[in-house]
């Protein structure tokens, strides 16, 4: 009997040990993973695919030299609308991702739910109550900004997972 128990935690300790190793492995491959970012091109291609109206932005932005691209993507209702910005470097973008971070989060209301995760090459903060949800995710010198009704939050996160952002 003692043999049996002994064998049953040696089994589970060695079972426990895999996991926990395992587990480990996949967490640093998650947090060293570096994202793919796609360009401003890219961001306009994929919206006119969905039959999004699309419009340069940029002109909106000429006193701030280190905006290269700017395009606003809204589906044909109108309904909210996908902000794609390309910087002409990692430090503008890391910039413009904290100043839009830190106000998503002063307007902050009772009974929110956040995110904020910062990986590798990327950053993402999302913050949700019942009335608004926003979105601002960066992937090197690349940045995504949304603020629109929380009914369409299913419908953003499915289009943000699809493009990696």
């Amino acid at each position: 009997m003692k043999k049996n128990i002994r064998n049953l935690i040696i089994g589970l300790s060695i079972l426990v040990t895999v996991i926990v190793i395992f587990s480990c492995y996949f967490l640093f491959n998650l947090i060293t993973k570096e994202k793919i970012k796609i360009t401003a091109d890219e961001f306009f291609n994929k919206m006119q695919e969905k039959e999004y109206i699309i419009a340069d932005a940029k002109s909106q932005f000429l006193s701030y030299d280190y905006i290269e691209k700017v395009y606003v993507a809204t589906p044909s209702d109108y309904s909210y609308k996908i902000e794609f910005y390309e910087m002409k470097d990692i430090e503008s973008a890391k910039g413009f991702y904290e100043t839009n971070k830190r106000i998503f989060e002063e307007g902050k209301k009772d009974g929110y739910i956040e995110t904020n995760n910062n990986l590798k090459n990327s950053s993402r903060y999302t913050i949700k109550n019942n009335e608004k949800y926003s979105v601002i995710s960066r992937i090197d010198n690349t940045a995504i900004y949304i603020n629109s009704d929380i009914e369409y939050a299913n419908e953003i996160d499915k289009f943000l997972k699809q493009i990696g952002y």
